[in-house]
C-alpha cells in the first residue's frame, strides 16, 4: 500500500469516527445532558468531531499533493505559531535538536512532519 493510499484509508476511518461522534451527540437530548451534567462532554465530543474533520481535509490534501516544506518555511511557520524550537518539537513529538537541524537544513523534513506543521497552522488560524 502506498503512502497516499494509507493517508486516504486513515482519512476514511477518521471521517467515519467523526460521523459516529456527531451522531452520538445528537441522540443525547438536552434534558438528559442537563440532568446528568453532560453538556460539556457533548460539546467536547462535537469539537473533537470538527477536529477530526479538519484532519481528514488535511490528509486528503496531503495525499493529493506533495507538501514541500523548506527549512526557511519551517522556521517561518514556527515563528507564525509563536513557538520556540522546543515548543514546536513538543507539539510534533520530536526533539528540539531535530527541529533545529531541520531548520538549518541539516536534516530532511518528512512529509508527516510537514503535514503536522500545516495542521498546527490550520488550527492556529481558527
Amino acid at each position: 500500500m502506498t503512502h497516499n493510499e494509507q493517508l486516504l484509508e486513515a482519512a476514511i476511518w477518521l471521517e467515519n469516527a467523526a460521523e459516529l461522534i456527531e451522531t452520538w451527540g445528537t441522540y443525547v437530548s438536552p434534558y438528559f445532558q442537563e440532568k446528568y451534567g453532560l453538556s460539556d462532554d457533548v460539546q467536547r465530543i462535537q469539537s473533537r468531531a470538527e477536529l477530526l474533520r479538519s484532519q481528514v481535509g488535511l490528509m486528503r490534501t496531503a495525499s493529493a499533493a506533495h507538501i514541500d516544506l523548506s527549512p526557511e518555511t519551517l522556521k517561518a511557520n514556527r515563528e507564525a505559531l509563536n513557538l520556540t524550537q522546543p515548543g514546536l518539537a513538543k507539539s510534533l513529538n520530536l526533539s528540539a535538536d531535530m527541529v533545529s537541524s531541520m531548520e538549518r537544513g541539516r536534516r530532511g523534513i518528512k512529509q508527516t512532519t510537514a503535514m503536522a506543521v500545516m495542521y498546527l497552522l490550520e488550527i492556529h488560524e481558527d
